[in-house]
């Protein structure tokens, strides 16, 4: 029985492949929730997709929308449709773990402060199969005030895009982003939109259990989005603070405090070329992050934890979901590219 509780949003683009591998790992294990499949592939990649879809469709609710349009457009317009009051993300080279999905569901049931929640992500390095998987930073940002959450995650950035939302901000933030910034130019400065806005209008929650299972491969679109020329990256960062700032003047911020902390943590984002993204950090920055650095491995060490930096998977990490886990890692090692079509006839996953 579907769940109308949360939907699965998968955005895609001419990667039939992978949509494949995506659809065959969910085969086996079906979610209790409906996927809904975002694309914006040329014709007849397209209609790769849609075949792939209906040849899952006896095993999983999917459902498909096309639109020729940026991936933030393409998310608004359908975010727009959904009708749970709870949707998350999930990249087509991507595989979220069901229970954990349902998991962070039932937190923010339960949370009404916290407006987004997610567990840990691993990665998983398919150009180094002898590399043992790790998991990526992750941790709770919940300071009652909305600028000290922007701080800490400004400050320790992670990546929240593909965790679990309530519906109704998320369409929001997502038009915020469409008036703020271009996908078609660069992911980078979107995700970062998308992040700040996540904790400025509510708490983020880092769950201790395993929630996706992440591919690093070459046509992954976040590999190469920090380096090389952008034209007009001055008229794209004003747009960016401007529609920032006014976010953060709504929540009771003052704009010259709100514009001086945009300019200290994304003024990277006016310079021509992103080779060099990391923001000037003063010596009391430096030392702040070793001390915190510092705290957090003690902490994980006591505590097993280890939600707020790069470390291997460990067993512990798995507990409830080891056969998922067990099929997704063997997924993306026989399938680094995804499913062609001619492995389907003899594809043996599980």
């Amino acid at each position: 029985m579907t769940t109308s509780a949360i939907t699965c949003l998968v955005p895609t683009h001419n990667r039939p492949q992978f949509l494949r591998r995506l659809l065959k790992f969910y085969g086996q294990f079906p979610p209790s929730f409906a996927i809904s499949v975002v694309d914006s592939s040329r014709p007849d990649t397209a209609a790769q997709n849609v075949a792939a879809i209906q040849a899952a469709s006896s095993e999983l609710s999917v459902d498909y929308h096309h639109y020729d349009l940026d991936l933030i457009s393409k998310c608004v317009k359908q975010l727009e449709q959904i009708e749970t009051p709870f949707v998350a993300f999930c990249a087509d080279d991507d595989l979220l773990f069901p229970n954990a999905v349902l998991a962070c569901v039932d937190f923010l049931e339960r949370s009404p402060d916290f407006i987004t929640a997610m567990g840990r992500t691993a990665v998983l390095n398919v150009e180094h199969p002898s590399w043992p998987c790790r998991i990526l930073k992750g941790y709770t940002i919940d300071a009652d005030k909305p600028f000290d959450r922007c701080r800490q995650m400004a400050s320790n950035w992670m990546s929240n895009y593909y965790a679990v939302y309530r519906t109704g901000p998320l369409v929001d933030h997502f038009r915020i982003t469409a008036a703020g910034s271009d996908a078609r130019l660069t992911y980078h400065v979107p995700e970062m939109m998308l992040s700040q806005l996540s904790v400025l209008h509510g708490k983020a929650k880092s769950l201790p259990l395993m929630y996706s299972l992440r591919e690093r491969h070459s046509a992954n679109a976040g590999r190469g989005q920090r380096s090389g020329e952008r034209p007009h990256a001055e008229e794209h960062y004003q747009r960016f603070k401007s529609v920032l700032v006014q976010q953060f003047v709504r929540t009771g911020i003052e704009q010259t405090q709100a514009e001086q902390f945009i300019d200290d943590w994304y003024g990277y984002f006016r310079e021509p070329s992103l080779t060099s993204w990391r923001r000037r950090r003063s010596f009391s920055d430096i030392v702040r992050q070793l001390v915190n650095g510092a705290k957090d491995r003690w902490l994980d060490f006591i505590q097993n934890e280890g939600t707020r930096h790069r470390r291997f998977v460990r067993a512990s990490d798995l507990a409830g979901c080891e056969p998922q886990w067990d099929a997704a890692v063997k997924l993306m090692r026989e399938f680094p590219q995804g499913i062609a079509t001619e492995s389907l006839p003899t594809l043996r996953c599980a």
